[in-house]
């Protein structure tokens, strides 16, 4: 996963964190054009949705600090004790 993706899931889940605590304040305000029955129990159903999408969020975050404190460049690394033994050569210690 590159860091476009993770920038996109950031965008969505950052839409939906908005979006369902929005929806869960305008039913928990029980406004009489809402015409659901029980709109606090989906209000409440609506901020634990919230919370997920905000858990989502903090997840590609913290992917993406992840994503950008790594070298993406080609990285030689040599063996330490590959070069001691060549060294030695092929006799035992």
């Amino acid at each position: 996963m590159g860091a476009e993706t993770g920038y996109y899931f950031l965008f969505i889940s950052t839409i939906g964190v908005f979006y369902m605590f929005g929806m869960g304040y305008f039913l928990s305000k029980d406004y009489n054009y809402i015409p659901i029955e029980d709109k606090v129990d989906h209000a409440d159903v609506c901020y634990w949705t919230g919370v997920i999408y905000l858990a989502v969020a903090i997840s590609c975050i913290i992917y993406l600090k992840k994503f950008a404190s790594k070298d993406h460049s080609f990285d030689y690394q040599t063996d330490l004790q590959g070069k001691s033994r060549i060294r030695i050569g092929p006799h035992l210690r």
